[in-house]
């Protein structure tokens, strides 16, 4: 069932662009696709995540689709505005030409699908603020708790090493 049966309505999106089914999505009449165009998502190349509109309607500021590589899902660059769209689908030009950074993906395709909602990029995915020993760089630390401070405090006086430290490496046993 492609319409309720109450309203007449779609059910699936606005206008029904966005269904799965190649055979509904079109980009028009006037629009012609190329060899590798195909809306079948193992065929997209790249997804798209955002269009920056131009801002004037100056030739020279045509706006930019940020693109994702659909194979290492890297954020791969900008391209140029889309030639047209249809739901989820965009349209570059056909003289585009683009791979991706990371992975050497070639658009082939020029019909970029919208990148899906649970998509995350990998550099976001990377927590590059994980405290290391520097010593030996392992991250196998702990934090020296306060109690410990006071112990040595009490056991050591004023000469207590810990008092000024945070971190201790289980594994080489340096504290810094």
């Amino acid at each position: 069932m492609e319409s309720c049966p109450v309203c007449g309505e779609p059910l699936f999106g606005e206008s029904g662009g966005d269904m799965e089914n190649p055979e509904e999505l079109s980009f028009g009449d006037d629009i012609e696709l190329g060899a590798f165009d195909s809306f079948d998502e193992d065929k997209i190349d790249f997804w798209w995540s955002s269009i920056g509109e131009p801002k004037t309607l100056d030739e020279n500021d045509r706006g930019i689709v940020i693109e994702v590589c659909a194979k290492c899902r890297h954020v791969a660059g900008g391209g140029p505005y889309p030639i047209a769209r249809t739901g989820n689908y965009i349209l570059m030009d056909p003289r585009w030409d683009d791979d991706c950074n990371y992975c050497g993906n070639k658009l082939k395709n020029h019909i970029l699908s919208k990148c899906p909602d649970s998509w995350v990029p990998p550099q976001a995915k990377n927590n590059t603020n994980i405290p290391r020993c520097p010593t030996c760089r392992s991250t196998n630390i702990r934090k020296i708790s306060a109690t410990s401070k006071v112990a040595s405090v009490a056991v050591w006086g004023v000469l207590s090493r810990k008092v000024h430290k945070q971190w201790h490496c289980n594994a080489c046993g340096s504290e810094w």
